[in-house]
């Protein structure tokens, strides 16, 4: 019986100064409009009729001489430090039941205490001057609430909301504190010398944190709570052929619960998000030395992700006092909910294949010729939790589309939008590279993304604010020289 036992202890520290510009052309709008050079309207915060939250409403055409308020550029000051202090004890036995046949069991206790500390946000006029603090310790009647430095006033300068007069406020604080036991238990069957098969239970955990980017209200900077994950999973290892082959499958099952990710709402703000939800699939390895010179290899995997049901966001829709981000797995976008159940996890692409060869023609013990290629398929995936965004109140653009009755094109607000709402993926990424080692010399000639294949691994839904998709094209095809000597 083997056994082993532990303790860990860790801390870390986040300093965050970051300094908010967006939208910095509004500035020349209002510029060009004869709007007061004190008129202050953080896209839109004072105009937008949220419901729920009353400055949303400050400014309008009755407080703004009969005219629609316009926006103005986000640009301001964001500080803030976070702390987490964690330690663990932890165990793990490992024994053999038979020849053939062995057990193990592991346990582990950790404890997270984490900690959001002098959080202060500050939004700047088009003029520079220090105008609103968004994020603080300030409140109001209990509740926390804006402090203005200087009065909000309308586009003729008169003034729709007097300076604060408390003092000055002080950073936001938050604590948060989590703990679980988590463990594995492993059944290893080993019947021959070339073959073993396992099936394992494991719970996996990662601690809560704060979703401490948010610098437009300080309610939006709450604690996100821990992820866990009940994974189980059954398996086969194998050598074949006399060991030229190997072949590994594998069956997985995971069950989350407060899976943490990130979402982007329709006024492209992101936040962390905690949603359930499960994922299944298959992964088969295979492995062939074709011949002493020749190592050919293959990969495939197979997923199906779903998210939990979020309940009746409906209801939640009627009643505009909740302003939460996410009840259950009702996920809002702009001012309504959005039921991401159903909805697959992000970026978990439905398919996955790689290939690969590796010949080496030369290999006397000091000179080595390397020929090496490698291509991979990633399937289709959605960008983030809200899927192809049909259910989700998020594009607003009025674009021409035909209609059954009419070859005349009209205008209609589309249910689903653009490239990010289609999702990425189902593209095919090759490699190459060629290397010949002399003595500690190695000189080598290698390309990436050989066929120059356009695909986008990454976006963000920006069309109801910009009328287009923020999408990042993946590094198109490189290729270069390498010199390597080794000491």
């Amino acid at each position: 019986m083997q056994l082993i036992a532990g303790a860990y202890y860790g801390w870390d520290e986040i300093e965050s100064s970051n300094r908010p510009d967006f939208f910095n052309v509004l500035t020349l709008f209002n510029l060009a409009s004869g709007n007061s050079p004190t008129y202050f309207n953080p896209a839109g915060i004072f105009s937008n009729g949220n419901p729920g939250l009353a400055y949303s409403t400050f400014l309008n055409p009755a407080t703004n001489g009969g005219l629609p308020p316009m926006p103005t550029g986000v640009f301001g000051t964001q500080d803030f430090t976070q702390t987490r202090d964690s330690w663990a004890i932890y165990g793990e036995g490992k024994y053999e039941l038979s020849e053939t046949l062995t057990a193990t069991v592991g346990l582990r206790y950790t404890s997270d205490e984490n900690k959001f500390e002098d959080g202060i946000t500050i939004y700047k006029n088009d003029l520079g001057q220090d105008a609103l603090y968004t994020v603080s310790d300030y409140t109001v009647n209990g509740e926390e609430a804006f402090y203005y430095i200087l009065p909000l006033v309308n586009e003729q300068g008169d003034v729709v909301v007097p300076a604060s007069t408390d003092p000055l406020p002080g950073g936001l604080t938050r604590d948060g504190s989590t703990s679980r036991i988590t463990g594995r238990a492993i059944l290893d069957w080993k019947p021959t010398e070339n073959t073993m098969g396992y099936i394992s239970y494991s719970r996996g955990y990662r601690a809560g944190t704060f979703n401490g980017l948010s610098y437009q209200r300080s309610q939006q900077v709450y604690f996100v709570p821990p992820e866990e994950v009940d994974a189980f999973e059954i398996g086969v290892k194998t050598r074949l052929l006399d060991d030229r082959l190997q072949a590994n499958a594998a069956l997985f099952y995971y069950d989350y619960k407060g899976q943490q990710g990130q979402v982007v709402d329709s006024s492209a703000t992101a936040n962390l998000i905690a949603l359930d939800g499960t994922l299944q699939g298959l992964e088969i390895e295979l492995q062939f030395a074709a011949t002493d010179s020749l190592l050919l290899s293959a990969a495939a995997g197979f997923l199906d992700s779903e998210y939990d049901s979020g309940g009746d966001c409906n209801a939640l829709n009627a009643d505009p006092s909740n302003l939460d981000l996410q009840i259950g797995n009702c996920v809002r976008s702009g001012s309504e909910y959005a039921d991401v159940g159903g909805n697959p996890f992000p970026y978990a692409a439905e398919a996955s294949f790689n290939l690969g060869a590796d010949w080496t023609p030369i290999d006397d013990g000091r000179n080595k010729l390397l020929f090496h290629i490698d291509a991979a398929y990633t399937g289709s995936f959605h960008y983030d939790s809200f899927g192809d965004y049909s259910q989700v109140p998020l594009f607003q653009l009025a674009v021409p589309v035909p209609t059954p009755t009419s070859a005349t094109p009209v205008t209609e607000v589309p249910l689903v939008g653009g490239p990010h709402a289609q999702g990425g993926g189902d593209y095919w990424v090759t490699n190459a590279r060629v290397a010949y080692t002399f003595g500690n010399a190695t000189v080598a000639v290698w390309g990436k993304n050989l066929f120059d294949e356009v695909y986008y691994p990454f976006a963000i839904a920006t069309e109801s604010l910009f009328g287009n998709d923020y999408i990042v094209r993946a590094t198109p095809r490189t290729y270069g020289v390498e010199l390597k000597y080794s000491f």
